[in-house]
């Protein structure tokens, strides 16, 4: 009987199910990490391409901007020039230079204060001029009173 029930036994209980081997699960391991390098390398290739297409705009508005600093370069050493400070100088000549401007408004400062002082005494000049001139406008005004009243009575007495 034993050989009956072997017979008899279904084909699906005959075969034990497979089990994963160790072989099968480094294959699976493999296709998937072959299938990961496979979109990468796809991703790779579609963001090249499109990379690509922007570059030449991507140029020009670098070059734009390159224009852009150098022209403001040149406008910033033109000014500096023009305040005669020269590009590159060292902290020793420019604080020279700052010295030497000081020293130069000092003395300008000097001058337009003794200048004050001028006009000030010139102030004070014309101030005194201004009594002197209304001290003899009313003695002229008295002399006239006067000689008009002498030549009254001159007349009256002739």
């Amino acid at each position: 009987m034993p050989e009956e029930q072997k017979n008899n036994i279904p084909a699906a209980q005959a075969n034990p199910p497979s089990q994963a081997t160790p072989a099968s699960n480094q294959n699976l391991i493999v296709g998937i990490v072959l299938s990961t390098a496979v979109l990468l390398l796809l991703l790779l290739v579609i963001t090249q391409q499109s990379d690509g297409s922007k570059s030449s705009s991507d140029s020009d508005d670098i070059t734009k901007l390159k224009q852009e600093i150098e022209d403001a370069r040149r406008a910033n050493a033109a000014e500096r020039a023009s305040r005669g400070l020269a590009n590159g100088q060292s902290a020793e000549a420019l604080s020279a230079k700052i010295k030497q401007d000081v020293d130069q408004l000092s003395g300008l400062l000097a001058s337009q204060q003794n200048r004050l002082t001028e006009l000030d005494d010139s102030k004070a000049t014309v101030r005194s001029l201004n009594r002197q001139v209304t001290e003899l406008q009313d003695q002229l005004a008295t002399s006239k009173n006067e000689i008009t009243r002498l030549q009254e009575e001159l007349s009256k007495h002739r």
